[in-house]
């Protein structure tokens, strides 16, 4: 039944004329908990993928955005990507990680990344994901956008071994725009850096 209702908010959410429906779906804390619920719920790969489809869905209407933040959905994104196998052909995990980016337009959606406690560590570790470039451009990008704007999310990275896993990703076979993407990267951590270094 779960299973069937996110995937009928899914379909409600993409279908024509239905923006109101999206919003009075996305903005109540209600649904949006449960759906996060359903998430994480490890013992049923297909349930949780129906969720991050209904989340995604949601997610498309910006101001739903503050509403799926603090219903939690960058802790279920997270715990879902980091039990996730992503060499599975039909993984969700690209489709998380792009659903969390659009949450991080948020100062709030940022600042729950960065305060999760395996947050910065778990996008780490999709950095370098020969199996699924996807992964791996989606976890720079995000790791682009909170590294910019705050030192501790530097520091975990960094800690996490980013630095080798961008090493890693630019001696692979992946795409142009992922490795500009992780040269860039490297680039702000490095110059950050240097630049507190020298306070």
């Amino acid at each position: 039944m779960k299973t069937s209702l996110c995937l009928v908010i899914d379909y409600s959410t993409t279908a024509s004329q239905t923006e109101e429906v999206c919003e009075i779906l996305g903005n109540s804390q209600k649904l949006v908990h449960e759906i996060v619920q359903v998430v994480v719920n490890k013992n049923c790969d297909n349930l949780s993928e129906a969720a991050i489809k209904a989340l995604s869905a949601l997610c498309s209407l910006e101001s739903n955005k503050e509403s799926l933040v603090k219903g939690g959905a960058i802790d279920g994104i997270i715990r879902y990507i980091s039990r996730c196998d992503t060499t599975r052909q039909k993984n969700l995990a690209p489709l998380a990680m792009t659903t969390m980016m659009k949450l991080l337009v948020l100062e709030s959606g940022k600042e729950a990344l960065v305060n999760h406690v395996n947050g910065i560590e778990t996008l780490v570790k999709m950095v370098f994901k020969v199996c699924n470039q996807e992964c791996s451009e989606s976890a720079v990008g995000i790791l682009s956008i909170v590294c910019s704007d705050f030192g501790s999310a530097r520091e975990v990275a960094i800690g996490a071994g980013v630095l080798s896993q961008l090493l890693f990703l630019l001696q692979s076979q992946c795409g142009t725009k992922t490795k500009t993407k992780a040269r860039m990267l490297l680039k702000l951590l490095r110059s950050k850096w240097t630049e507190e270094s020298m306070h």
